[in-house]
C-alpha cells in the first residue's frame, strides 16, 4: 500500500503558464528597448510598469492555482488543506486506513513539530520484514519513540506530504542525535530538530531517493 503523496511546488500546467509569461515578457522587452531611440522616456517607463505587472498577474494566478491552494480555504491550516483535498481524491482513490487517518485529522488539532527524518527497509542492520509491533513492514508504517502504536503522523517532505502511522520504534539515541547534530569543520550539518521519525521504505523505492547516500531531512511533522 501507497502512502499518499501530496502536493508539489507546481503542477505542469502551472509550469507552462510561468514559461508562457516568461516568453511574453521577453518579446514585449525585445520590442521596447528596440523602440527606446524614439520613444520618451516617460512612455517607456509606463510601458515597462503594464509588462512587469501583467508578469505578476500571470506568475500569481499560477500560484493560486497550486494543489495547496485552489477553491480551498487559503487562511485555514496546511494539514486540514491536505485532508481535505485528499478526502475529496485529488490524488487518487484513498486506502481505508488512509481515509480514517485523513477524516481524523478534520476533528482533531495535531501537534506540530520539527523532525530529523530518515529511512529505513528490512535490508537495514536490526531490521527485517516484521517491525515491533507485530505488523509486517509496508509504507504505511513509520518508526517513532515514546509513542503508541497507531499513532497517526503526517509528514511534509519536499515532494508531497505522506500520512504514517507509528507501528515500530528504534533507538532512544535517536531523540539525542535529532536534537544534537554531528559537526563538520566546526558547523553543522544539518538543523537541530525536537524528535526523530523513520519512514519505511521499500529498497527499490529507497533507491530511487534524490539525495543518493544521505537519506535524511529536517522537516516539519504534525501528529495525532
Amino acid at each position: 500500500m501507497k502512502a499518499v503523496i501530496g502536493p508539489k511546488a507546481f503542477t505542469e500546467m502551472e509550469a507552462i503558464n510561468v514559461n508562457f509569461a516568461a516568453k511574453t515578457t521577453m518579446v514585449l522587452l525585445r520590442t521596447i528597448f528596440s523602440r527606446m531611440q524614439t520613444t520618451p522616456s516617460f512612455v517607456l517607463f509606463c510601458a515597462m510598469v503594464c509588462v512587469f505587472a501583467g508578469i505578476a498577474t500571470m506568475v500569481c494566478t499560477a500560484t493560486l492555482e497550486s494543489p495547496l491552494c485552489g477553491n480551498y480555504n487559503k487562511s485555514e491550516a496546511v494539514y486540514l488543506t491536505v485532508a481535505r483535498k485528499a478526502l475529496d481524491g485529488k490524488w487518487g482513490k484513498l486506502t481505508d486506513w488512509q481515509r480514517q487517518g485523513y477524516e481524523k485529522l478534520l476533528r482533531v488539532t495535531p501537534i506540530e513539530k520539527s523532525a530529523w527524518i530518515t529511512v529505513y527497509n528490512e535490508n537495514d542492520p536490526g531490521c527485517n520484514f516484521t517491525t515491533a509491533s507485530g505488523r509486517r513492514v509496508s509504507h504505511r508504517v513509520a518508526a517513532m519513540i515514546d509513542k503508541p502504536w497507531a499513532t497517526w503522523v503526517l509528514v511534509d517532505l519536499d515532494t508531497g506530504y505522506q500520512l504514517r502511522q507509528v507501528f515500530d520504534t528504534g533507538s532512544r539515541k535517536n531523540i539525542w542525535r535529532a536534537q544534537n547534530p554531528p559537526r563538520k569543520r566546526g558547523k553543522l550539518t544539518r538543523q537541530p530538530a525536537q524528535t526523530w521519525i523513520d519512514l519505511y521504505y521499500s529498497p527499490v523505492q529507497m533507491r530511487m531517493l534524490k539525495n543518493g547516500r544521505n537519506q535524511s531531512w529536517v522537516r516539519p511533522i504534525f501528529i495525532f
